[in-house]
């Protein structure tokens, strides 16, 4: 008896370790969102794209797409990264579009022609620069 209620316990352990290490929480409680991955691969304070953040983010979404992740959830995110006042930031947003284009255009296949088409809108009309500068 004792041992089967340690193995019903060892069960719903490891059922609530898979729930809270899935794609819905795995973010929070494992590492940087992609959120906040992407706001440092755009940062104004870059001086030009970043490699390293840049690879980052693309391990992050291939990742999260494996693991069943919405990549229309993930689309949103990058189009507001381009949506920046900030025509630096928005400068390293496409650069970050393109990679992430490149490098995983299998998870986000369906979603490649409302990136572009957000991309091509920035280009239309990018963020005007500060006029402190």
């Amino acid at each position: 008896m004792a041992a089967k209620i340690k193995e019903g316990l060892r069960d719903i352990k490891q059922g609530v370790l898979e729930k809270l290490t899935g794609p819905k929480y795995a973010d929070n409680l494992l590492g940087e969102s992609l959120q906040d991955q992407l706001r440092k691969a755009t940062a104004k304070e870059l001086v030009g794209p970043s490699e390293e953040l840049n690879s980052q983010v693309v391990d992050t979404i291939n990742q999260d797409i494996a693991n069943g992740k919405d990549s229309k959830e993930i689309v949103s995110l990058l189009k507001k990264r381009l949506r920046t006042d900030n025509p630096h930031k928005q400068w390293l947003a496409v650069q970050l579009v393109g990679r992430v284009l490149r490098d995983c255009s299998a998870g986000i296949g369906l979603h490649t022609e409302d990136v572009l088409q957000e991309v091509a809108r920035v280009m239309a009309r990018p963020a005007k620069a500060d006029s402190d500068a």
